[in-house]
């Protein structure tokens, strides 16, 4: 065999690589399971040739013999071998076809070469725009382009119209006109399981949110606490990566929440440890503080108790903590601005329930939620006097919800002044308005009907407004305050959806649900914003499950496809029908956009990606002149 020739390896690793970039997930795990056996095979992804092949590899391949036995049969004036694209196929089972329907019985003795195979059904999944793991493969019509523009409605059509023949073409070497130029997305992956020997989690994924910093990702949860520099992406495991772990992680250490500071200087970690020596105590909480570097600083804690939510405010000087023994929480309030912030809190409060969110309002306020409690807190300072010594956190609103509901998730919109908060588990939603200092009952947030009763996550819309405008306030050109967008994640046992909401002061309404899969509902939520337009940000939403992403783009009136990525199985599931030797079927997807908004950190159990967003230049016709466009 030369050296031009492929082998069985190679074979497999294009059919592996080309089921995992068409959508065949099932398939693409039989596949590795059959060939990747410890015993006698080795990792696919170690071969030599695996970091050359590039996506659609086995297409290209095939396009390009085809391209070739095409013009050896030109110049040899002859037939060609390989005639599956060949014009005269469809002629000749055509012919065939109306001649067994005018005359049953008759048999030909011109017998086409091989049987037409039956027509197969377009699978959902491509017969829209939206880019599995990438570009899809240009192996399909040119027509089929124009159809699903000028078609209003691609789903009802792959759904209602009868199935048709596919058309395949060879990319040929002549120039060709588009008229529609369209700029493409594709991702560039990177995967990798935590090396740690003893049971992880991870709870906790997130970027610095400074430019400067901005390569700086934060991993950690149970038993971890790692800090990676992704400076650049690529394509093979860690390339390029480094990582610390700053704080000793032990089987028995958990990072409970964390907050980065809006510098990106540092981060703070909340970590539970193993019982003290003597047992008296049940756990050890701590928090710290830890620089991208490894250095760290810890606080000074009177309170041994969990702490459920660190949140600093927008200008980074103030950070709110909540901490909880189950039937107690303690809140507590640092100056940062303080050389003695590492103290203990300047003001504290307490409330005999459990706390379990909490949001910033202000440098002084902020919103907390827990089991039958949704209420605003104040830092009030002791005597008549300004100075924080001595001051505490007092209820100044207390919202009135039924004692037995959990509400576990609280966020605030600062730009009309909106406090949303979700029961997860039994879909409660409560709203509320502030004026001035007083709250009251906000506008009223639907939900949908037939979405089910669990809420998975909510967040809203970063907004980021521009040295034109007011910058606590950014207004349309109208003067009218810019409506803020509210993402819901819903799910049933049938479906799962993302509801869109425009908030506003003047009231809260639906204007688009992002239907998903029953295999792929909406664990997480993440918002990237890309441009600065007051007319309307546009900007990136993503959801994620288990194994899968959906982005859409949210510029307008309008949300549009903008990518579906899934974890290729031989990197995601290592081989093995339960993901990994960890029980990670109740874990959450942890999910997180860079403040560039071009690469997702995705994680799962020891799992992590990063997901890098790729703009292509459009391309008139097939390998013609190419042109950049902008979005």
């Amino acid at each position: 065999m030369g050296d031009g020739a492929l082998g069985s390896d190679h074979v497999n690793y294009l059919v592996l690589r080309y089921l995992q970039e068409s959508g065949f997930e099932s398939a693409a795990k039989s596949l590795y399971r059959e060939w990747y056996r410890n015993d006698q095979y080795r990792d696919p992804e170690q071969f030599p040739f695996a970091g050359v092949v590039k996506q659609h590899e086995l297409v290209h391949i095939i396009q390009d013999g085809l391209f070739h036995d095409q013009l050896q049969a030109t110049v040899a004036n002859g037939t060609r071998r390989f005639r599956l694209t060949s014009n005269d196929v469809e002629q000749r089972a055509h012919r065939n076809k109306s001649l067994s329907r005018r005359q049953s019985v008759y048999t030909s003795n011109d017998q086409d070469e091989f049987a037409l195979p039956a027509a197969k059904r377009v699978r959902q999944s491509n017969a829209s725009d939206t880019l599995t793991n990438g570009d899809a493969m240009d192996v399909d019509d040119q027509r089929d382009e124009d159809d699903r523009t000028s078609n209003p409605s691609e789903h009802d059509r792959a759904q209602s119209e009868p199935e048709q023949v596919e058309q395949i073409i060879i990319e040929t070497k002549a120039m060709g006109t588009q008229t529609d130029v369209k700029r493409k997305i594709r991702t560039q992956t990177m995967y990798w399981s935590i090396d740690k020997s003893s049971p992880v989690s991870i709870l906790h994924t997130a970027w610095s949110p400074a430019i400067a910093s901005c390569s700086f990702l934060l991993a950690a949860g149970e038993s971890l606490c790692r800090v990676y520099d992704v400076t650049r992406t690529s394509d093979s495991y860690l390339n390029g990566i480094e990582n610390i772990d700053p704080l000793p992680m032990g089987p028995e250490h958990t990072v409970t929440a964390i907050s980065w500071h809006p510098s990106g200087q540092y981060l703070t970690c909340a970590l539970q440890g193993p019982s003290r020596v003597d047992g008296v105590q049940a756990y050890k909480a701590q928090l710290v503080d830890v620089s991208p570097s490894g250095d760290k600083r810890p606080y000074d804690d009177a309170f041994n108790m969990v702490t459920i939510a660190l949140r600093y405010t927008r200008s980074g000087n103030t950070l709110f903590s909540a901490s909880s023994d189950g039937q107690r929480s303690v809140l507590e309030l640092r100056d940062t601005t303080s050389p003695q912030h590492h103290g203990l809190a300047v003001a504290l409060g307490s409330v005999d329930n459990l706390v379990v969110d909490i949001a910033p309002i202000s440098e002084t306020s902020f919103a907390a939620c827990g089991k039958g409690l949704v209420s605003v807190w104040t830092m009030k300072a002791a005597g008549n006097n300004d100075d924080p010594e001595g001051a505490t956190l007092i209820q100044t609103y207390v919202h009135a919800v039924p004692a037995d509901v959990n509400f576990d998730k609280i966020r605030y919109d600062w730009r009309h002044e909106l406090l949303v908060a979700v029961a997860t588990t039994s879909g409660h939603v409560c709203t509320l308005q502030r004026s001035g200092e007083d709250w009251s009952h906000g506008p009223s947030l639907t939900l949908p009907s037939d979405r089910g009763s669990r809420i998975t996550a909510i967040c809203f819309e970063p907004s980021s407004p521009t040295a034109s405008e007011d910058p606590d306030h950014p207004k349309l050109s109208n003067g009218v305050l810019a409506p803020t967008r509210l993402a819901i994640g819903m799910m049933n046992d049938q479906s799962g959806s993302v509801c869109l909401y425009n908030t506003s002061s003047d009231g809260i309404a639906l204007f688009a649900s992002l239907e998903l899969e029953q295999q792929e509902p909406p664990l997480a939520l993440s918002w990237t914003t890309t441009t600065t337009d007051p007319e309307g940000a546009r900007a990136r939403l993503a959801a994620a499950s288990d194994e899968a992403i959906r982005i859409w783009d949210v510029a307008g009136k309008k949300v549009e496809d903008l990518l579906s990525w899934k974890a290729a199985p031989a990197n995601w599931y290592q081989g093995d029908d339960n993901h990994l030797p960890d029980d990670e079927d109740a874990t959450e997807p942890s999910l997180a956009w860079d403040i560039k908004g071009e690469r997702l950190a995705f994680a799962v159990g020891r799992k992590m990606a990063i997901v890098s967003m790729v703009p292509e230049p459009a391309t008139n016709g097939v390998n013609g002149t190419t042109t950049t466009t902008d979005d």
